[in-house]
């Protein structure tokens, strides 16, 4: 990604640190605002409703839209996460949480000491921590943990400045569920089951609450660890998401390559509500426009004409997906979501932001030559690049004339066979890497079952380096 353009001044804060002393074992509510379901607006117009997290009217891919009982608000099941246990009846995590208490971690401002802390959740929440919004219509919304696992809890803000006050209220940190899966493909967070698990194929137990109102641990050698989960896929159940930023006992941040993340993005700021999202208590994620990212689609890269593409040029906007999704009337679609299909390896995943110059163009009709002229040199210099991959890491790889003839840049238009040959390329480097792993792991066994000292380890690791390659280059270049 480019070089953010906008970065916060450090000495003009938007907002001011807030520090609160909640007593123990003290039960606080939330008062926030909620509509009725009468007062919402039918997304989809007269033609049905559409999902509140892709867009989309029901049957879009095959996806089934389901409706939540209390707040009415419309989602697939794939786009919101669903576990397969619930069939008919579906209560959104939202509105399960209203009227519940939970205990969440914290610790006093003053001894630094963890104290039991409740928090009662009084009202469906509406307000989204990841980027700020809140409006009168309902939304798809997922609760925000601080780590994985049945010691995780809720995350929790202040309500108040005044700190002064014992019994500080607080309320728990929600997300849009859009601005939550959004994010998880931005290094920065990732999505859980209900029992706070990442691992695929696991179905959530409707009846086992410990990681949404468990007993909270007041022991202190639970250390934080630097968990670097695989992101969330699109398909397995999902609960709630997971912003990890660890702190220490004097709440002095422990950064992960997550917390790095998140606070290079928050030096970021948003073209839309201009927001401050570095001060303390905030977890507002600004993400830039994708236009020119290597992930944005192939069909969507080809219609940025003032781009150059050959030389990874991207656009540098920021904005939050709450804010470029929901606020205020807009002329072009400028957040694309759509969750994939596991059964179809052809409908892959789509998350995608866009500024509104580049959101015109990729609603824009295209201009057939010179669109299809920038799509086939696009393709042409990645083959390219492939050939000579493939050239460097393994010396087997037989090229077909027209293959040797694109390399050499003597005819460019020969891509019918393209995808053929892009397929074959990847197969091969994929088989080479494998191969040259298994040659490494081999190594790594034989030397550390040694006990060497300081001096014989860096020559015994250098000769099992020198090994490897001579394994590996000897295989593949049989």
């Amino acid at each position: 990604m480019s070089t953010p353009t906008r970065v916060k001044q450090e000495e003009t804060p938007a907002a001011v640190k807030q520090e609160e002393t909640p007593a123990k074992d003290t039960t606080t509510s939330i008062s926030s605002p909620c509509p009725s379901s009468s007062t919402l607006k039918s997304p989809g117009g007269g033609r049905g409703p559409k999902c509140d997290v892709c867009g989309f009217r029901d049957g879009r891919h095959g996806m089934k839209m389901v409706s939540c009982t209390e707040c009415k608000v419309h989602v697939h099941r794939d786009c919101y996460g669903m576990p397969t246990y619930i069939k008919d009846e579906f209560v959104c995590w939202a509105c399960q949480a209203v009227g519940k208490s939970f205990y969440v971690h914290h610790r006093d401002n003053n001894t630094h000491q963890r104290v039991k802390l409740q928090v009662t959740q009084t009202e469906r929440p509406q307000i989204c921590d990841l980027c700020g919004h809140q409006d009168d219509d309902m939304h798809a919304m997922h609760p925000v943990y601080d780590t994985y696992g049945p010691r995780a809890r809720q995350l929790h803000v202040p309500i108040t400045n005044d700190n002064n006050d014992d019994t500080t209220k607080r309320r728990l940190v929600w997300a849009h569920t859009i601005c939550g899966f959004f994010l998880c493909t931005q290094n920065c967070m990732y999505a859980v089951s209900q029992e706070g698990t990442t691992h695929e194929g696991l179905e959530d137990n409707p009846k086992d609450d410990r990681s949404i109102n468990p007993e909270l641990q007041l022991e202190d050698d639970d250390d934080d660890e630097d968990e670097e989960n695989d992101l969330y896929d699109g398909f397995a159940p999902s609960h709630h998401f997971v912003y990890y930023v660890p702190k220490d006992a004097n709440g002095v941040v422990q950064h992960t390559s997550r917390s790095r993340e998140i606070n290079r993005r928050q030096q970021l700021k948003c073209e839309i509500c201009n927001q401050d999202d570095t001060a303390d208590h905030v977890y507002r994620i600004p993400v830039q426009c994708s236009a020119g990212e290597r992930t944005e689609p192939r069909e969507h890269r080809v219609k940025h004409s003032d781009l150059q593409l050959d030389k990874n040029e991207s656009c540098t906007h920021a904005f939050h997906v709450g804010c470029a999704r929901f606020t205020m009337p807009q002329e072009h679609k400028r957040v694309l979501y759509f969750p994939g299909l596991p059964d179809d390896s052809t409908a892959k995943p789509v998350r995608c932001i866009y500024c509104p110059v580049h959101a015109k163009d990729i609603n824009k009709k295209e201009h057939g030559r010179r669109l299809q002229q920038q799509d086939d040199q696009l393709q042409a210099h990645k083959a390219k690049r492939k050939l000579a991959m493939a050239q460097k890491y393994g010396r087997a790889l037989t090229l077909s004339s027209p293959t040797k003839r694109i390399k050499t840049g003597e005819d460019d238009s020969s891509l019918p066979a393209l995808e053929r040959v892009k397929r074959d390329l990847e197969a091969r480097v994929i088989h080479i890497r494998k191969e040259q792993g298994k040659a490494w792991i081999q190594e790594q066994k034989k030397l550390w079952s040694k006990r060497l000292s300081k001096e014989e380890l860096k020559a015994v690791w250098k000769h099992a380096k020198e090994h490897a390659y001579k394994v590996w280059e000897k295989h593949n270049g049989s």
